[in-house]
């Protein structure tokens, strides 16, 4: 967009300088004939002034004291014996065996491969 081509109505400038003119002219108007007067006269009416009085609250009323309730004690549990059963003595451990294998020798190195033999030349 080419914003420098475009260019404004100037009629649209006319017509809001033209409303602002009528404005100023008519509160011009209506301050000389007399409305100017009029608001002096509310301004110049006798102002009443009344001293405020802070309302002061009422008294909280007194708290009620509240005595403790009383402690309940849950009563004792009930005496069960315990059940009279014989706990059969666990069998003693044996050792157990466990079987070994024997660690195989390390393998020996092998030899290095010889690079095959050049053909005899004819």
């Amino acid at each position: 967009m080419d914003f420098s081509k475009r260019q404004r109505d100037p009629r649209r400038h006319i017509v809001g300088i033209g409303f602002v003119i009528l404005f100023h002219a008519a509160i011009v108007y209506a301050l000389l004939t007399g409305l100017a007067k009029k608001v002096v006269d509310v301004v110049r009416a006798p102002i009443e002034t009344k001293v405020i009085e802070e309302i002061k609250k009422p008294p909280p009323p007194p708290e009620v004291v509240v005595p403790p309730p009383p402690k309940l004690e849950a009563p004792p549990p009930p005496f069960i014996p315990p059940p009279e059963v014989q706990v059969a003595v666990p069998p003693p451990v044996q050792p157990t065996i466990t079987a070994s294998t024997p660690v195989p020798p390390p393998a020996a190195p092998m030899a290095p491969v010889a690079p095959p033999a050049a053909a005899p030349a004819p």
